[in-house]
């Protein structure tokens, strides 16, 4: 007569996240690309301002390289409208609420007296 089998326990898996931090492994600084990509997996908690940040920086990035590929590729050189793009693209780098916030304190400022605007060699 053979023997009879013994029952299988279930054994509960650990979730992905508590596995690296068991082995003593760390997630890397939150600004790491590595993070972004936890974070627009859902494997690392983020709130929609976050993902949208996220979102825009990898799509600044990406249209900025594919437009200079393009304009080397052609032989094209590089044009003032391209600054103008990079400064607006920096001055709303932060968001549309602090670049507007910018906006009105520089305008204030501007208005009691405060501040001179300079004209250099940078504006032609």
């Amino acid at each position: 007569m053979p023997l009879p089998r013994p029952k299988r326990q279930r054994v509960a898996m650990k979730p992905e996240s508590s596995r690296s931090h068991s082995t003593g492994r760390s997630l890397p600084p939150p600004d790491h690309p590595t993070c972004d990509i936890l974070r627009l997996t859902g494997r690392l908690s983020s709130t929609p301002a976050e993902i949208d940040d996220i979102l825009e920086r990898i799509w600044g990035k990406r249209e900025d390289e594919a437009t200079l590929a393009v304009r080397a590729r052609m032989g094209l050189p590089y044009t003032p409208l391209e600054e103008l793009d990079r400064a607006v693209k920096a001055y709303f780098s932060d968001g549309l609420l602090v670049a507007s916030t910018k906006l009105a304190t520089l305008q204030q400022s501007i208005l009691r007296g405060e501040s001179t605007i300079i004209l250099g060699e940078n504006l032609r």
